[in-house]
């Protein structure tokens, strides 16, 4: 599995890939990761977890998804993982401004551009 799943476009961060049967951190093996066309050299953290410096893709203006693929010899690809790269949200307005505090299952709209179409979308309130 890959973490995060979802990041706005020309992002420089790295992700976390975890699983099993990597290379162990004594063998001199190379796990490269490729997405899309862009492939580096991963990082061993633990047996279980890789990391990987993801890239830009500055070029891209609407919701794109790579999957990401992982090898040894630059020759056999494997992986399922998906990650998917998206404009910059940006919030235009919320409505209503006010509020009463401890006020429970008010309606919140909130306006804005490339808000993505997922269940993993929140808002949060205060300080």
């Amino acid at each position: 599995s890959i973490s995060p799943k979802y990041v706005p476009i020309g992002t420089t961060r790295s992700i976390q890939i975890k699983g099993k049967f990597f290379p162990t951190l004594s063998e001199q093996t190379d796990v490269y990761i490729k997405i899309g066309t862009h492939e580096a050299l991963a990082t061993k953290n633990t047996e279980e977890e890789l990391s990987f410096q993801l890239p830009q893709f500055s070029s891209l203006t609407s919701v794109t998804s790579y999957t990401v693929e992982m090898t040894l010899n630059k020759a056999d690809y494997t992986g399922d993982s998906v990650i998917t790269y998206y404009p910059e949200i940006t919030i235009t307005g919320i409505s209503p401004i006010y509020g009463n505090e401890g006020q429970e299952h008010s309606i919140v709209v909130v306006t804005g551009t490339n808000f993505l179409n997922s269940k993993y979308l929140e808002c949060k309130f205060g300080t």
